[in-house]
This record gives C-alpha cells, sequence and structure tokens, in this order.
C-alpha cells in the first residue's frame, strides 16, 4: 500500500494469524524502512445457553455440561433454591467448567434451581437456569427400644423410622421373643444378655437390612429361707440398692437390708422378698415359713358334740396340708383321710380309750415329714 498518510487499514486477514508488516518512509529521494510482527486475534463469543434440566437420586451428584458453547467457557452460580426438602447445594464464586453438586432428599421428589452465570473470556453471558429433579431412596433413619435399661421379664417396643423410597414397605424381623414378624415396630421379649434384631425393609425396588443390639440386665436370687430359730427372713446375695419384704402380701419393710425380723411371724405364712438392683431390675422370691418342730399333735380329744376338740386334730390345727390314718391298738386301720377324725369308726363313735396315729405332713417345698404318736380319746 503506499500513500501519505500515517495510518493503514487491512480487509481479509484471518483471525488467529500472525502477520509481519514494514513500513518505508521516503523523503527528499531518500528511503528508510522498519518491520513489525502482528497477531490477529478472534474476538471472544459471548456464550448463549438455554435452561438445562437433569435429575438424580438423593445423595447423587450431578453434573451438567452445556454443549455448543465457546471453548474454555465457565460458570458460576448461586445458592440454589428449594422445593418439598431437598437440600445439600450450595453457590459457586470460582468459575468452572462444568455446573455440579450433590443433593439430599429426606422423602418424595423435589428440586433444585441453580441460576448460572457464563463467561466467554472477557465476554460474560446471560443467565441461565439448571432445575436439578430429586428423588429420594429410601433409607433407615433408626431402629430403637422404648426404654433405655431392659431387665429380664421385660417386653420391649422396637420403633422404626424408613423413609424415601416407594412405600409402603414390607419388614421381615428375626431374633429373640419377637411377637410378629412382619410388621414396622414389633413388640419383643428379650432374654438376659445381648439380643441382636435384624430387619430387612423393601419397597418393591430397594431391600435394605440394618440390626439393633439390645442388652437385657438380669437380677436373681440365690436363696432366701426363714430361720425358724431367729424368726428371720433372709434374701442372698445381698448388696443390692433395696430390698421390699412382704408378709401375707402385706409391705412390711423397705431399705438396703436383705434380712426381715418378724416374732409373729407363723407357720405358713408366705414371706415375699423384691430386690432392686442399680439398672432398677427387680427379681422376687417367696418362701412359706414351715417351722414343723414348733407344731405339736394334741394328746388327746373330745367328740362329745359340743364344738371343742371335737375331733383329731383340732379345727384350728395349723396344719393344713396333710394325710391322717388311725389305728387301734391291734392295727386296725380306723381312719384314713385329709381331714380331721371325727372318733368314729364305720359311723360309729369308739369307745374311749388309746388309739394311735400316723401323719405324712407335705411341706411347701415338696418334702414330706412323717409324725407318728398316740392319742387319747375322752367320753364325757
Amino acid at each position: 500500500m503506499t500513500g501519505t498518510s500515517s495510518t493503514a487499514t487491512f480487509h481479509g486477514l484471518s483471525a488467529n494469524t500472525s502477520y509481519t508488516f514494514t513500513v518505508t518512509l521516503a523523503s527528499s529521494g531518500c528511503t528508510s524502512g522498519t518491520s513489525a510482527t502482528v497477531t490477529i486475534n478472534a474476538q471472544p463469543e459471548t456464550p448463549n445457553i438455554q435452561d438445562q434440566n437433569t435429575s438424580i437420586l438423593s445423595g447423587q451428584t450431578f453434573t451438567v455440561t452445556p454443549g455448543a458453547v465457546p471453548v474454555g467457557t465457565t460458570y458460576t452460580w448461586t445458592a440454589p433454591t428449594y422445593t418439598n426438602g431437598v437440600n445439600g447445594g450450595s453457590a459457586q464464586t470460582n468459575p468452572q467448567t462444568n455446573i455440579s453438586g450433590t443433593l439430599f432428599i429426606p422423602s418424595g421428589t423435589g428440586t433444585a434451581v441453580y441460576t448460572v452465570t457464563p463467561t466467554s473470556g472477557t465476554c460474560v453471558g446471560q443467565p441461565f437456569t439448571v432445575t436439578v429433579t430429586v428423588t429420594s431412596v429410601m433409607h433407615i433413619i433408626d431402629i430403637v427400644p422404648d426404654h433405655d435399661t431392659v431387665c429380664q421379664g421385660d417386653s420391649i417396643h422396637l420403633s422404626m423410622t424408613v423413609l424415601g423410597g416407594n412405600p409402603p414397605y414390607s419388614f421381615t424381623w428375626s431374633g429373640t421373643g419377637l411377637y410378629d414378624h412382619t410388621v414396622q415396630n414389633p413388640v419383643a421379649l428379650p432374654v438376659a444378655g445381648t439380643n441382636i434384631y435384624t430387619v430387612t425393609v423393601s419397597d418393591g425396588t430397594t431391600t435394605i437390612d440394618t440390626s439393633i443390639s439390645v442388652f437385657v440386665h438380669s437380677i436373681s436370687f440365690d436363696t432366701l429361707y426363714f430361720d425358724c430359730d431367729t424368726y428371720t427372713a433372709t434374701a442372698l446375695p445381698d448388696g443390692w440398692v433395696s430390698y421390699e419384704f412382704l408378709l401375707n402380701n402385706v409391705s412390711m419393710q423397705e431399705s438396703d437390708i436383705n434380712t426381715y425380723y418378724s416374732s409373729s411371724v407363723v407357720n405358713f405364712d408366705s414371706i415375699t422378698v423384691i430386690a432392686t438392683d442399680q439398672n432398677g431390675c427387680s427379681a422376687t422370691a417367696s418362701v412359706i415359713v414351715s417351722c414343723l418342730d414348733d407344731i405339736e399333735f394334741p394328746s388327746a380329744f373330745t367328740p362329745n358334740g359340743d364344738r371343742y376338740n371335737d375331733e383329731f386334730p383340732t379345727d384350728n390345727f395349723p396344719l393344713k396340708n396333710y394325710e391322717l390314718k388311725v389305728f387301734d391298738r391291734w392295727g386296725l386301720l380306723l381312719y384314713s383321710g385329709q381331714t380331721g377324725w371325727d372318733g368314729t369308726y364305720k359311723g360309729k363313735l369308739l369307745p374311749p380309750a388309746t388309739y394311735y396315729y400316723r401323719a405324712i405332713i407335705k411341706n411347701p417345698n415338696g418334702t414330706e415329714t412323717e409324725r407318728i404318736g398316740s392319742i387319747t380319746l375322752i367320753k364325757y
């Protein structure tokens, strides 16, 4: 190009190409020149992106990479807006090559909508939205028994929370003492020690197995006995938090002492103790007072119909559970029964004399005691 101007315009040059330009100056018949290399860069293209949509399951990570955008386009976005409990998203102020994030929803289906700004070089495009539809996955929140401390003999109610997926759910339980294996929140009667309860939950698409451990505290007596010499009931072992003693089902003493004394206790009274340990668990034991050495069979009776000592043994005799046989002096069996003898044989009152008895006493512990003696029938 030749001219007198100090500037020049060139057309038809290609982008991303380098050109060398030489300028020659002619003045008064003298010439001088200089050269320079110029690179033609393409002008950045402003990205124009349509709104985007994608779907994930709860807990998954989505990634959106818009197509047909200028090379090197980056993205920033604001914190998303949510529906139906979707959560987990965040804003991004550092330019990224795609839009991504991890989202959650406890149940059902919801959305997270991101507003994204694209940038290409120095050109900032119009914001567009990325709408992510999030669908919950069936999951178990927890399983808990209805009380923290479980004692032997207690039943427990296992409460279970399931969310997400496609209800209704089905349940299959296994473990000790379950009353119903197919309900969501079953009742069970665990045994002492560690009990493992396992459940399989299904919504028809997803199946989950989980389990819970339940420890059962146990408390038991070595023995409860009554000492006839000291009129004292003793519960073993000692050292528990409390002992409550009941006499014939009436509470008489409650303390940390494992003994109970009462001089008014008589044969066949019932003594019960309820012991409680540091976990609040209790155990119960009972004993029937049976001090047979204190019981004397009468030596005579007067079956004359005056309602006083008309039978042997007497009507108010403390023993109630025995078998009685009465003989004459030649060994003839005159009476056999479980109540007192009225002095008759084959319906007739016998004459005054000495007769002989054999009593088999059935003790509360299942053993038997034999008593043999004589009885005098007095008639007046």
